[in-house]
């Protein structure tokens, strides 16, 4: 894919100029002498002037046609390099594709291939090895539809239905005469166009971040169509490149760190949804399976974080309530009730707007970091309850407690910066604990089982 370079026209500044794409780098050749003046002109009055100031690159889409008739969508930012009046662009993502769509491409169908599709479900899966009396042996699919489903959500008033697939490759050359990948298969409720495609995309690498606890996800390869309604109408195929997505993850036992198909099976669509609300928070998760046993200041504190927002998006403020004592409760609401009567003597609008701040922070009090701690692992105490044991001996409520009084220590140590505290054996236990509830706080929101949890939190930690 895109390993050749392509020649062709673009249109860019209002004007078709001839270009040469290879790897993630466009050229675009002034058609002439008198526009390679022009543009160098232009490129110094803009080096000139200092260039933008306090403002964002602009994002462009470049339309060209390459030379063997296909289309060409450039993406990227428009701050091109000038050699003399020769522009160079680096490239962030292209889209290739055939039929009678012109600019506005607009499909139905993406087919994405990542390397860890095959691991969360084996190609093989998808086929029948069978044998005749005299041994020679036949492979053929296992139905004639063979797309596995694993759920669907909705995007912008798209609904998206999800399943897996599966992509063979025959070869006459070489050892490996069949090679079969897993891809996962997105199709669209209605017509979507480029920009929801890359999104979708991103929600499909998301995905399998979270799977693999790690967000060295590669987007190998990635095809759209848009089959015929009718005679009339071309069906539409293409495929979309995404450049410099950083090395694919070479860990030797990659394969089995992976929470399984049979995990989700059935129960992904409130996972997929969260991806698709931006709610799903992955930032914490290390860049690979090497960097997953370190711990610093930095990852620590993006791992807090990664449990307040699970903790806000599955349990909420209401859910906590009633962990402190009935005392705690009645003071609190006694002194709300008193600033509410101070406020309405108030003298001025600014003022009575102090005192609604003051009494919204004493009403949102008693939700310390942890009290979610506490809350949290004892909601979900069977499910983590053979790790606690193996760390601690115990998974009673002074063990948990005393797991959350030191989880809150190194917390505030991070976030304000008192670097005092000693940090010993027993808080990589503490973070363990963090890590697994994390995801164990989602799981059973997911309903997953009690086994399955096993074999999730087995594939990943």
């Amino acid at each position: 894919m895109f390993q050749e370079a392509i020649k062709g026209f673009a249109e860019y500044g209002g004007a078709m100029l001839p270009f040469m794409f290879k790897d993630d780098r466009l050229m675009l050749f002034p058609p002439d002498e008198d526009a390679q003046t022009e543009q160098g002109i232009k490129s110094f009055e803009r080096m000139m002037e200092g260039g933008r100031v306090n403002q964002w690159l602009s994002r462009i889409k470049i339309h060209g046609t390459a030379t063997d008739g296909k289309q060409l969508l450039f993406d990227t930012v428009d701050n091109p390099s000038d050699d003399n009046g020769f522009l160079s662009f680096q490239i962030d993502n292209v889209c290739r594709y055939s039929g009678n769509a012109g600019r506005e491409v607009k499909f139905r169908h993406l087919s994405i291939q990542l390397a860890e599709n095959s691991y969360f479900y084996g190609p093989s899966r998808f086929w029948n090895l069978s044998y005749d009396e005299t041994g020679e042996h036949s492979i053929r699919h296992k139905t004639q539809r063979s797309d596995v489903w694993l759920g669907k959500y909705i995007y912008k008033g798209i609904t998206v239905k999800v399943r897996l697939g599966e992509k063979s490759f025959l070869s006459y050359r070489g050892s490996d005469f069949l090679s079969s990948h897993t891809v996962v298969v997105l199709e669209t409720s209605k017509l979507i166009d480029y920009d929801v495609a890359i999104a979708l995309m991103h929600h499909v690498r998301m995905l399998f971040c979270y799977l693999t606890r790690r967000k060295n996800i590669v987007l190998e390869e990635v095809e759209f169509w848009k089959n015929r309604n009718n005679e009339n109408q071309q069906r539409i195929h293409g495929e979309i490149k995404v450049f410099r997505q950083g090395e694919p993850e070479n860990d030797k036992n990659r394969d089995m760190r992976i929470i399984p198909y049979e995990v989700i099976a059935g129960k992904a669509d409130s996972l997929l949804q969260a991806i698709a609300d931006r709610e799903l928070y992955i930032e914490h998760l290390p860049a690979n399976v090497k960097s997953s046993s370190r711990h610093n200041i930095g990852e620590m504190i993006l791992n807090f974080a990664a449990f307040e927002r699970e903790f806000s998006n599955l349990y909420g403020q209401e859910q906590i309530e009633g962990l402190r004592s009935a005392e705690y409760y009645n003071a609190r609401e006694h002194v709300c009730e008193l600033l509410t009567q101070e406020s309405q003597r108030a003298a001025t609008k600014k003022e009575r707007k102090y005192y609604r701040d003051f009494i919204k922070t004493i009403k949102n009090s008693g939700s310390s970091f942890s009290s979610k701690m506490a809350y949290a692992m004892k909601r979900n105490r069977d499910s983590i309850e053979n790790l606690v044991i193996s760390k601690y001996g115990s998974c009673d409520d002074e063990t948990l407690d005393g797991i959350c009084n030191r989880l809150n220590n190194i917390r505030n140590m991070c976030v304000h910066g008192n670097l005092g505290l000693k940090f010993e054996a027993v808080h990589l236990s503490d973070l363990k604990v963090l890590l697994v509830l994390v995801y164990v706080m989602r799981l059973n929101a997911m309903n997953v089982g009690k086994q399955r949890m096993k074999e999730a939190i087995a594939g990943i930690f």
